[in-house]
This record gives C-alpha cells, sequence and structure tokens, in this order.
C-alpha cells in the first residue's frame, strides 16, 4: 500500500483556517490539526491524499460505493492492444486482486472508516481498511499519520453507541440509549 500526500498540503489547509478565522497564515501543530480532524472542520477536505492498493475484486465492489470525497481509478478488466488482461474475465475468481488508486481526503476517509470498520462488514474488506489505517499511522509525515486517529467504526465514533440496523452486539443500540 502506498499512501502520497501533497507537499503544501497542511498550508492549503492553514489557508482556509486562516480565511474563515480572518488570521495571518501559520502553520498549525500537529495538535491543532488534529482538533481540526476531530471537530470535521471544512478546512480538512483541503488536504489531498492518493492512496495505491491491490485488494481482492469483490472487496473493490465495496470500497467504490464510496463515492463523497473520494476518485477512484480500478484497473480495467477490459483487454485493449495497451493493456493486455492475464486472464479470462469471464472466469475470473472474485478473490482475483485488482489495482486500486484513490484521491481523497481525511473526511472521506472518516466517513469509510465508520462503515468499513464496522464488525457487520466484510470480514476481508474490514482487513484491508484497517492496513490502510495502519500504514496512515505510520507514515513519515506527521500530519498524514494523525487522520489514523480519527478513522475509527462508528460506534466508537459516536461515543460507544451502534447505529446499524441489526447490531453486532458489542456496544447497546441507539433505540436502547436514545429513545
Amino acid at each position: 500500500m502506498k499512501i502520497y500526500a501533497r507537499a503544501n498540503n497542511i498550508w492549503a489547509v492553514a489557508e482556509a483556517a486562516g480565511t474563515t478565522q480572518d488570521i495571518e497564515l501559520y502553520k498549525p501543530t500537529v495538535e491543532k490539526w488534529l482538533t481540526w480532524l476531530h471537530s470535521e472542520h471544512s478546512m480538512i477536505r483541503c488536504f489531498a491524499l492518493r492512496i495505491e492498493m491491490s485488494v481482492p475484486y469483490y472487496v473493490h465492489v465495496h470500497l467504490v460505493r464510496h463515492k463523497i470525497g473520494c476518485e477512484w481509478f480500478v484497473r480495467s478488466q477490459r483487454p485493449t492492444a495497451i493493456n493486455p488482461v492475464r486472464y479470462d474475465r469471464n472466469k475470473a475468481p472474485q478473490s482475483v486482486p485488482v489495482r486500486l488508486m484513490l484521491d481523497t481526503n481525511p473526511q472521506a476517509l472518516i466517513n469509510i472508516s465508520q462503515v468499513r470498520l464496522c464488525e457487520k462488514a466484510d470480514e476481508v474488506t474490514r482487513g484491508v481498511w484497517y492496513d490502510l489505517v495502519e500504514t496512515i499511522a505510520n507514515h513519515k509525515d506527521p500530519y498524514v499519520s494523525a487522520i489514523a486517529r480519527v478513522m475509527k467504526p462508528r460506534c466508537e465514533y459516536r461515543g460507544g453507541v451502534c447505529h446499524e440496523l441489526k447490531p453486532c452486539g458489542q456496544y447497546p443500540h441507539y433505540k436502547e440509549v436514545l429513545c
């Protein structure tokens, strides 16, 4: 898995923050960045990330359903002269690996994590997304690695309350707590 962040990312975020608060441009600390991530301020969407990965074909179908803040690029199975497919796509098993590239931002990663890290999500898809969280957490850029700290399943993100239609039982269901 590879993750790329643009060199001026945090400056784009800082510029947006400065505009909304009418203050001079400054480079935020990682602690300030975490505050913005936790509060999901609009400027976090200025932080651009490119993620490359290879996943089982059926897992890519789960991931590309997430569209808001995401631009997915998936290796085509269509054979052409410049893109020879090395297998018969009519006979290919769903577990055949497919290459993905995702252009995204922290807000989209937060949103996807709430669904794909849920115990009700497909086990392999959940594993792929946990691998992504770990890769982000270990990134050398501290602003990138901080993003992993807000990539949580919805139940944890919402303070230990499940909002699924059919809960897994790990946390109390919202109907037991809020209704």
